[in-house]
């Protein structure tokens, strides 16, 4: 009897434990019990999905108009409250780039995948002298934070052998800094206007200097353009400085004489086709010597080595026929202009030597094989 009792009262004992803990868990407003299991963890993002995510993002929002677009080269520097360009300033000649995957500024600095706004018609600027207004800006920010500020000069006149060299109206840009602003052309145009220079041989022999019979005549200036003269290539100079006229081209294209924003900066001056008689009075300083006739090709004329050495980068990205070729620099004393350094071209084959030359004359660039 006691046994019975004892298993009843268990069983009993069971049952109200398993009502008691029934009415504990929660239920669902329809009724039932809800599930409390915790939902499984969402998978973390790896480093490579958010980074795809981000460019893709950016790359989206990369729209850049074409006048922006390209490769610029830095060829006036305007100091802060400076009315005038600085010559020794170490931006000049530099280059940078603009582009939906990538941009660079002034000071070699890059970003990949920018993210760009176009202010249309509302910045102002004032460039030494010239003050303008309603032009279009470009902000570019890398990662969230301001990287860089474009205005565009729309149809600037720029001188005269610019013109003659350049296929289509001439964008500029101004590089907004808070040091300076930096006046910026588009690389290719910048060698293409060195290409159309007279020949250092009829300069130093004082003959009258003019443009190629086949370079094109300027273009008329468009309506309304603002009249903004650019300096030729900073750093490089002719062994002889031109003559007047060349100076006036410029200022005839306009309606009245334009402003000069900055000093007039040496060119590159190649040495085409003269005869033996109007040969350069040049000679070699100690411990240089001109290369022998045949032996190499003659592209320009520099007043230093540096400049020199600037000079043959960018002929060597312009022109691929000068990639088997090896640079030269021979210092020389022109009488009147001091020392200056000759920029020739070697190779081990003088078939690459000839048909680098064609490349170059080809495009309207200067070349001439040594004598």
């Amino acid at each position: 009897m006691t046994t019975s009792f004892s298993a009843t009262s268990l069983a009993l004992v069971c049952l109200a434990a398993g009502l008691a803990l029934a009415g504990c868990q929660k239920r669902t407003e329809s009724g039932g019990i809800a599930d409390l299991t915790p939902p499984d963890p969402e998978p973390p993002a790896t480093a490579s999905s958010a980074s795809d995510s981000a460019v893709a993002t950016a790359a989206e929002s990369a729209a850049i108009p074409p006048e922006f677009a390209g490769r610029w080269f830095v060829s006036a520097v305007f100091p802060v409250l400076a009315r005038q360009a600085s010559i020794a300033d170490p931006h000049l000649g530099t280059t940078l780039v603009i582009g939906a995957a990538e941009a660079s500024d002034v000071n070699g600095q890059r970003c990949l995948a920018p993210q760009m706004q176009i202010a249309r018609g509302t910045a102002n600027l004032r460039l030494g002298p010239v003050s303008l207004a309603g032009l279009e800006r470009l902000g570019i920010e890398c990662r969230g934070r301001p990287f860089a500020s474009y205005l565009l000069l729309p149809g600037a006149v720029l001188d005269a052998s610019y013109q003659a060299a350049a296929a289509e109206a001439p964008f500029a840009l101004v590089a907004e800094r808070p040091e300076a602003q930096y006046l910026l052309e588009r690389a290719e145009h910048v060698l293409l206007r060195a290409a159309t220079l007279p020949a250092a041989l009829a300069i130093e022999s004082g003959t009258a200097t003019v443009l190629p019979a086949s370079t094109p005549t300027a273009p008329a200036p468009p309506p309304g353009a603002p009249q903004i003269p650019v300096p030729t290539m900073p750093a490089p100079v002719a062994e002889k400085q031109p003559v007047a006229p060349e100076a006036d081209a410029a200022v005839r294209l306009a309606p009245a004489a334009p402003l000069a924003l900055t000093p007039a900066l040496p060119e590159p001056v190649p040495e085409t086709g003269a005869t033996p008689a109007a040969a350069s009075p040049a000679t070699a300083i100690a411990g240089s010597s001109l290369p022998a006739a045949g032996s190499a090709i003659h592209l320009a004329s520099y007043k230093g080595l540096s400049a020199a050495k600037r000079g043959w980068k960018i002929l060597l990205g312009d022109f691929d026929a000068l990639d088997p070729l090896s640079p030269l620099y021979v210092t020389v004393d022109v009488p009147g202009k001091g020392e200056m350094v000759r920029l020739y071209a070697t190779a081990k084959d003088s078939a690459d030597l000839g048909r680098a030359c064609q490349a170059l004359q080809a495009k309207g660039a200067y070349c001439a094989v040594s004598r």
